[in-house]
Formats: structure tokens, sequence, C-alpha cells
């Protein structure tokens, strides 16, 4: 019988700042690396991070670390973590990867033990069997973690619908992979529970075309949508619309533009050809146009509130503007996006 613990360091009966640890016998695993946003009235505080303190002190048992999709939640401690024990070991898949590269250059973190794996894989790290089997969410190259001890397997899930009718093989949820682990012993799953004591279900409710495609049908004026640059599939699904009823695009946010060439270069979405208007040469004259307003956490209701409040120097809202508001706010974030939606009411002409 091998010796097995598993613990949190972060994530647990919180939402956000996700950390696991599997331990199989002497060797460490980690699962995610990821903040938390402060709560308003927590003043001074950018974000909230795990407590790195027993990795510290057993770095040299440090095996691997799993960024298992590119979420601030899973990744974006990461960069704090590698300034305290530099290169540990880092595997994710090709999409993370290079969302990594960027964040950890712009830390000022040089060298980088950086691991490129496909999602469904199956390999050794020194004498411990992993696989790795891919999971449908709402960014490209989600994958889940199988480490394999003498008593069974470890499973972790990260964060995952089940949704069977994909078409985009990048967000492929692979039911087959999971139904052979299950065969084959697991002694324990780390499964996701956000949302598990509502009643129904996340699939086909993820999908946002049916709900907001009514607007870019009876929309002749200009069209405003807010979303995480890190809803990729929410983000696909807008720029399928706009293609549909031939609306230009504005992607409003550095971060999810470079996104979007990091698929295109991986061969999982290509931005249909002469559909995309560079931000420089938007103009406010334009009306059969989309503009796609983007970013992580307050950010993305700071930039709608600066345009609402016309502080934007390229940007301004008028009163037969359409704003649809396709990111809610995530757990810190709240009176920002109230705020917002204040500005917005004044401003705009139609809310949604």
């Amino acid at each position: 019988m091998s010796k097995v613990r598993i613990f949190a360091l972060g994530g647990l009966d919180e939402d956000g700042k996700n950390m696991y640890v599997v331990e199989n016998n002497e060797d460490i695993f980690v699962m995610e690396c990821g903040l938390k946003y402060p709560d308003g009235d927590q003043l001074g505080i950018e974000m909230i991070i795990p407590d790195f303190r027993y990795l510290r002190e057993n770095q040299s048992r440090i095996k691997a670390i799993f960024i298992t999709h590119g979420h601030e939640d899973v990744m974006a401690a990461l960069p704090n973590l590698l300034k305290e024990i530099p290169n540990i070991p880092v595997y994710t898949a090709p999409l993370t990867a290079m969302m990594l590269e960027r964040k950890l250059k712009k830390a000022g973190i040089k060298e980088l033990n950086l691991h490129r794996i496909r999602r469904n894989a199956k390999f050794k790290i020194g004498n411990t069997e992993i696989r790795t089997f891919g999971t449908m969410q709402s960014i490209a190259d989600g994958f889940g973690v199988a480490i394999k001890t003498e008593d069974g397997y470890v499973v972790y899930s990260s964060e995952f619908i089940v949704d069977y009718d994909t078409k985009n093989a990048a967000f492929k949820f692979d039911i087959t992979n999971i139904t052979d682990l299950g065969s084959e012993g697991v002694l324990a799953l780390l499964s996701e529970s956000v949302g598990s004591t509502r009643a129904g279900s996340s699939s086909p409710h993820h999908r946002i075309t049916e709900q907001i495609e009514q607007y870019f049908e009876d929309t002749k004026n200009r069209m405003f949508i807010t979303v995480f640059n890190q809803n990729l599939y929410r983000v696909i699904e807008i720029i399928e619309l706009a293609t549909k009823y031939n609306r230009k695009v504005v992607i409003f946010d550095e971060e999810l533009k470079s996104l979007m060439a990091d698929m295109a270069k991986l061969g999982y979405y290509h931005i249909p050809a002469g559909l995309e208007v560079a931000p420089s040469a938007f103009s406010n004259d334009m009306e059969n146009i989309l503009v796609i307003v983007s970013g992580t956490g307050k950010s993305i209701f700071r930039k709608i509130h600066k345009m609402a409040t016309k502080e934007n120097d390229r940007i301004e809202l008028r009163p037969t503007d359409t704003v649809i508001i396709a990111s809610p706010a995530v757990p810190g974030t709240e009176r920002e996006e109230a705020s917002m939606e204040d500005d917005l009411y004044k401003e705009a002409g139609r809310v949604l």
C-alpha cells in the first residue's frame, strides 16, 4: 500500500485561489496556482493567493505543478510561486502555455521549466504514471489529471461542463478516457463542485447564441458586448454571430487579441478574413459594428465605466447603442459590476 495524502492550499470552501496537493509516497504533485479577487472592503489588496509555506518547506519533493486551463483562479498566482521556488516543472496544454509565457515574462521571470502536454496523454514523471483527459469549459485546451498510485488513480477533474455536442475539438469533453480510468480503478475523485447545489444542468445553458441572436437580427446601430477574455467559447459564439449578420468587429482588449492569435497559430480557430477592424481604425461614426469589450476581473467593468462616463479617449457610448453584458460578476467584482450597470443605464439606449 502506498502512502497517499491529499489536501488543499486554497480553493476549498471558497471560489478562487485554487491549489491542491497530492502526495504519492515522497513525491509531491500540485494542481493549479490561482488567485482570488478581494472583496470591496479589503482596501489596498489587489489579489489573494494561496499560502506557499508548505511547498517552500518541501520544495525538493515537488515533481510537477499542473495548470489545467487558462483561467485566473487556477494560474494567476504562478508568477508569485516561481519567484519563491524557481524552476518547478510546470505541465500544461499548448494554449495555456502561451498564456503563461506572456504572464511570466511580464512578471520578469525569464527561466521557465515548462512542459507542453496533450490533453489526452499518458506519460511518466519520475516513477509515477500520469494520465490526462480533455475537459469542456469556457476556454480551449482544458484537461483533468489522473495520478496513479499503488491503490488506484487519484483523479482531479478541474472545472468541466458535460457537453457531447462541441464541434471544436479544442473544447472537446473526453468521455472515453474518463470511462477508461473508472474501469482501471480510482482511489479518489477530486471534482469541481461549484454550482452542484443548483437543480438542472449547465449544458446547453453555457451557450449564449440563442439568448442574444435576436439582438443581432433587430439592431441596426452599434452594438457593444462585454465578455471575459478567457471565455473563448463565448467569444467564438459572438464572432460567429457577427459574421452571420455582417457586422465588423473591434476587439477592445490586447490580451484577447493575443489569445485569438494563439488560437489561430494552434489551428483551433481563425477569425474570418476581413471581419476584424483594428482599434486604431475605429471611429465613433461607424454604425454597423460590434465592439467586444473584454478583460479579466474588475478591468472589464472599469473599461465600460470609462466609456459610459466619457473618460475613454476613443470610444464613447450613445443613446442609440445596444450594450449586452455577457460577463457576469465573479466574487470580489460585484461593486464594480453594479457601478458599471448604473452608468450604462444613464448613457446607452438599450442594456441587456
